[in-house]
């Protein structure tokens, strides 16, 4: 199954959907940053944000 495929998994517009086996993640887009990790938040893909700086 292709997690990427199904609508809504990915909300911010700054993500991108990367499948990997029986799950998916959500990378940042070129030019964009991880902050939920660096913050100490809990990570969870589908609301994982990213910022240009």
């Amino acid at each position: 199954i292709n997690e990427c495929a199904i609508s809504g998994t990915c909300v911010s517009s700054t993500t991108r959907c990367v499948n990997i086996p029986g799950s998916y993640d959500c990378a940042c887009k070129e030019g964009y940053y991880p902050t939920a990790a660096s913050k100490g938040e809990n990570y969870v893909p589908m609301y994982n944000y990213c910022y240009t700086e």
